[in-house]
């Protein structure tokens, strides 16, 4: 099954309020320091309303991770050392898409080469400017 996917935008959501000037530090449980650093991702898929404007949709989602991340401050940051994240703000990656297919034929056949192409970096390659954590 070869799906046509158009990536639209990506960006990097940042907390809406700057982080402190001297980053803190969140040390990891022992269990996260035993775990492999791995791009941790969420897929998220939303059926096209035509009784709403899109654009307003994604510009409230936005503004709401946005906000998220000042009050979960190491999701927004980077494995450090690998026993702890450093909560420097640097963001989330987000990206639209437009698949040009219907989505309940995609999920039921699901090839994980398809859901690839949805994410911003290969989850199973490791990167220290790329490495996320979920906490």
């Amino acid at each position: 099954m070869d799906i046509k996917i158009d990536i639209i935008s990506k960006e990097i959501i940042k907390p809406s309020s700057p982080s402190p000037k001297s980053p803190k530090s969140h040390k990891l449980s022992l269990l996260d320091q035993k775990a492999a650093n791995c791009y941790t991702t969420f897929i998220l898929f939303f059926q096209k309303d035509t009784s709403s404007d899109l654009e307003n949709v994604l510009d409230s989602l936005k503004v709401s991770l946005s906000k998220t991340l000042n009050h979960m401050n190491p999701l927004a940051g980077r494995v450090k050392d690998g026993i702890s994240v450093e909560c420097n703000g640097q963001g989330v990656d987000i990206i639209r898409a437009n698949v040009h297919e219907d989505m309940s034929n995609v999920l039921m056949k699901m090839k994980i080469q398809v859901l690839r192409k949805l994410l911003p970096m290969n989850p199973l390659t490791r990167s220290d400017d790329n490495v996320f954590v979920t906490l």
